[in-house]
């Protein structure tokens, strides 16, 4: 956008400038065809001055005044149309400059407002991402830990099971002794009896 905002500046100086050049450089082919014109036309004049009678002369003369006159007249109206032309040209460009910098200046804030966006997101993406790596980091620490833990229990509960198993066969030896002893002295009873 900023190099599309420059090139459109330059773009319009030199279309002022260009205008400007161009108008100046009609005007001075005009006055230089004028200019000959009349040269040619008072050539003219004096070379028929020389082979006419004096009166002849005299008319021929006003005669040409006249056409000076008029032609200077309709040149002069012909300039002063085209200048008028000219500056309406120039407001009419002046105008959709002053449209074209205000739309630059709207563009030039939207790109500022988008940039400041885009700065926004970027940091919350970078804070946003610190905060995973950190939950990350903690999770596995957490992970770690869990399975350290689950790791201690199963071994307790291994010894436990060892233990218990031990402890229910001893009982169980202590329960049958106890059982032999009861029958044997429910033997003897018998054969007491």
């Amino acid at each position: 956008m900023q190099k599309e905002y420059k090139y459109l500046k330059n773009a319009f100086r030199v279309y002022q400038d260009s205008i400007s050049d161009e108008m100046e450089e009609k005007w001075l082919r005009r006055q230089a065809e004028w200019k000959k014109s009349e040269r040619t036309e008072r050539e003219k004049a004096l070379l028929q001055q020389k082979q006419s009678l004096m009166k002849k002369f005299e008319m021929e003369i006003e005669e040409q005044k006249k056409m000076v006159q008029k032609s200077s007249f309709l040149i002069d109206k012909a300039y002063q149309k085209e200048k008028e032309d000219f500056r309406k040209r120039h407001e009419e460009d002046l105008e959709k400059i002053r449209i074209l910098n205000e739309k630059i200046d709207a563009l030039e804030e939207e790109l500022k407002e988008k940039n400041e966006t885009l700065n926004a997101i970027a940091s919350s993406l970078h804070n946003t991402e610190m905060e995973l790596q950190h939950e990350k980091a903690n999770a596995a620490e957490t992970e770690k830990t869990v399975l350290q833990r689950i790791a201690a229990v199963e071994e307790k509960c291994r010894l436990n099971m060892n233990t218990l198993a031990e402890e229910n066969l001893a009982l169980r030896r202590k329960l049958i002794e106890k059982n032999e002893e009861i029958l044997n002295e429910r033997a003897q009873r018998s054969v007491i009896l």
